[in-house]
């Protein structure tokens, strides 16, 4: 058996050929590409970084200790994770791989289900696979949060990559698969989104639309059960009358197993009996298709000036008010209106799931006029 050192972009792949079968394994280390010479027949010639040299050198002592006994192609992987890691396979207990645990884990029975087997994908594309759970650190980090970048990926997307690898981190350290630390650092970056609530204005002409399909009849009926249910898709798409018991509505999150109840809304109870008892029953984004057509018929066509993230840049875009309503919408308009009304906040979290009022108060949207009518209703302004 052979080897030899690669350079990937800025990481460094060790290469070893077993019978002429190669196996390529990153050794976590990265560097400058002008202190790299490709193609150069010694280490000392190759990298002229000598904080890396060094590291290298260890990892060539080990393969040059263990290539003697590498008989077989299985001896031969063993030798490389020597090489990379320091600890012999035999050594340790038996355990997944980081990209084994990853992908079971995105394939876990979910209410998000569909969106958590999306995050080893992702990753993955980004990033590639010859990582394992001890080379998941510091400088990986960095390097994906560059990859994000460069693929115009939004702040929040990038925190939700981040947030599930710290996830997966975290249990693979609990169940003794690593004692890699160093995901207990990774900073899952955030903003608010711009986003909008229905006024009262808008969701009475809402109520009151006509010149409708029946698709958008139900569009408009399962967003008003949206907004009297203060609920997320997954959950007020599948409300019925039997979630109504003695004027009050009943019914368990599926997302944190928590159970809510609050008055039914005659609106809310309208909508279930004129659609069979039941929510109407629509694909989500034909819902968000057709509930933007019903608000531009009501005329929510002002112009909202909008930016966000893509990358490291900033976008800005002036978008109809129309356009900018979906499914969660619904929900933000329900908790924005019951805030105006002057319920108490923890009330209100005891409905939408909040569990701080830091993430409560990023979560409603009120317009300055709005607040300016909140602010008269007080002694002080009397």
């Amino acid at each position: 058996m052979t080897h030899t050192f690669n350079l990937s972009k800025r990481s460094i792949i060790l290469i070893a050929s077993n019978g002429g079968r190669l196996i390529r394994r990153a050794t976590g280390l990265t560097i400058d590409p002008s202190l790299w010479v490709q193609g150069a027949k010694s280490l000392t010639t190759i990298c002229k970084d000598r904080r890396v040299y060094e590291k290298l050198r260890l990892i060539h002592l080990r393969m040059s200790e263990k290539e003697i006994t590498a008989d077989t192609y299985e001896d031969a992987e063993k030798a490389v994770e020597y090489a990379i890691t320091g600890v012999y396979p035999q050594d340790k207990p038996d355990r997944p791989t980081f990209w084994q645990y990853f992908r079971e884990w995105g394939e876990r029975p979910s209410p998000v289900q569909r969106q958590r087997r999306l995050y080893p994908n992702i990753v993955s594309k980004l990033m590639g696979e010859d990582e394992d759970w001890e080379q998941i650190d510091s400088a990986y980090y960095f390097r994906l949060c560059r990859r994000m970048d460069e693929y115009g990926c939004s702040v929040n997307y990038k925190g939700a990559i981040i947030a599930k690898l710290k996830v997966v981190m975290n249990e693979g350290y609990k169940q003794k698969f690593h004692k890699n630390e160093e995901f207990r650092y990774f900073r899952r970056m955030s903003e608010v989104p711009e986003t909008i609530a229905l006024s009262g204005a808008e969701i009475e002409a809402l109520w009151s639309a006509e010149g409708l399909t029946q698709m958008e009849s139900k569009a408009r009926d399962l967003f008003i059960i949206g907004i009297y249910s203060v609920a997320r898709w997954e959950d007020y798409s599948r409300l019925s009358l039997e979630n109504i018991h003695d004027g009050m509505l009943n019914y368990e999150q599926l997302k944190t197993g928590r159970t809510v109840i609050l008055p039914a809304s005659p609106r809310l109870v309208t909508c279930l009996e004129r659609n069979g008892g039941r929510a109407p029953v629509l694909s989500q984004q034909k819902f968000n298709d057709a509930i933007k057509r019903v608000c531009r018929k009501i005329g929510m066509t002002q112009k909202v000036h909008v930016s966000k993230s893509k990358g490291a840049w900033r976008v800005s875009k002036s978008l109809a008010r129309c356009d900018m309503v979906s499914s969660h919408t619904a929900r933000r308009t329900g908790a924005t209106r019951l805030y105006l009304a002057g319920i108490p906040t923890k009330r209100i979290m005891l409905c939408t799931g909040h569990t701080t009022e830091a993430n409560f108060f990023r979560y409603v949207r009120i317009t300055k006029e709005e607040n300016a009518m909140a602010l008269a209703r007080s002694d002080f302004f009397k």
